[in-house]
């Protein structure tokens, strides 16, 4: 099992854990029983102290990384990276258990989401696994707009049935993806034609039920991503957002929105390089963040790994032609 995929299950069984070391000793002690924790994940995860260090290595060649890291890389840097990623699930973990009152959340485009979240449209918001998009819990007020993320299908349904056990009313749901099945994407138009928020994390290549796997230079390198949420982006037609919600401290976050594409429109025959155009603005953006706040950034495995298997424009096309009977424009174009 990769990391990627082990750390959304690990995520999931630590989100137990602390709610019941909150409900039971408070938030002091969770912090306290989260750091022998955090110390055994990192003990005994060589491939992902191998990874940190890869990825805290690449961030130091860059001048603005090197400061923000505070100098060049080393063990400790790297458990300061791990310390980060298991707060941040004890943050979590708060955020859905009722104590985000405690955190205090700077949101300098706090305007132009309210305008959002009052209008009727949906919007998707493409993210990345870079702070805790959980901060969403805290900004989304109209509860008339839930917010739907989608995830890989065993960790969404036990998120679903751990957040349901906190609040049976809770307004964000995990949607499936379903590798070689449009039925997620049925799921996602529902949403925004209900004028919902749905959460896309961009920058893992196995979250694409197309396998729309392509490369871009990311820190130095080339590394996988997935043209996935662009490409449903394309098939939802409607504003996309870049949001990332950064720990500026204990118990302080600040959320950074950004207009990303009022609607991301492809056409038939540039289709391939208009998306990677996209992903390339999406990537510069990843970059910028990870080189300001690095310890951030929780992909805990190769990411610049060499052996993807990178599916040809074949192996793609009967999808792509199911998935675009779905748009309304597919459809008239067809007429």
């Amino acid at each position: 099992m990769s990391w990627d995929k082990a750390s959304e299950r690990g995520s999931v069984l630590w989100m137990r854990f602390m709610i019941a070391s909150l409900r039971l000793c408070g938030m002091s002690v969770a912090r306290a029983f989260s750091e022998p924790a955090i110390l055994y994940f990192y003990l005994s995860g060589r491939r992902a102290r191998a990874a940190s260090r890869a990825y805290l290595r690449r961030v130091a060649s860059y001048p603005e990384g090197k400061r923000a890291l505070g100098g060049e890389p080393n063990a400790w840097t790297s458990w300061m990276h791990f310390r980060a990623f298991g707060h941040s699930i004890l943050d979590r973990t708060c955020f859905w258990a009722g104590m985000s009152d405690r955190f205090q959340v700077n949101f300098p485009e706090r305007a132009e989401f309210n305008r959002l979240e009052s209008e009727k449209r949906g919007v998707l918001l493409l993210g990345a696994h870079l702070g805790s998009i959980d901060v969403l819990r805290v900004l989304v007020k109209n509860k008339s707009k839930p917010v739907n993320i989608l995830m890989f299908p065993g960790p969404a349904r036990k998120l679903n049935a751990v957040l349901k056990s906190i609040d049976p009313d809770f307004d964000f749901r995990a949607i499936p993806v379903e590798t070689g099945s449009i039925q997620f994407i049925l799921e996602l138009k529902a949403c925004i034609d209900r004028g919902e928020f749905v959460a896309v994390l961009g920058d893992r290549a196995e979250l694409s039920s197309e396998k729309r796997i392509t490369k871009s230079r990311f820190l130095g390198a080339d590394a996988s991503f997935t043209l996935g949420p662009l490409w449903i982006a394309h098939l939802l037609e409607c504003p996309v957002y870049l949001l990332f919600a950064l720990n500026r401290g204990r118990d302080s976050y600040e959320v950074c929105l950004e207009p990303f594409a009022e609607r991301i429109l492809l056409d038939r025959k540039h289709r391939e390089q208009q998306l990677q155009a996209w992903l390339e603005r999406y990537v510069r953006r990843l970059e910028a963040h990870c080189l300001s706040t690095p310890l951030q950034w929780f992909n805990f495995y190769d990411f610049w790994r060499s052996d993807e298997t990178l599916p040809s424009r074949a192996s793609t096309a009967r999808s792509d032609e199911q998935a675009a009977a779905l748009t309304p424009s597919s459809r008239a174009g067809r007429a």
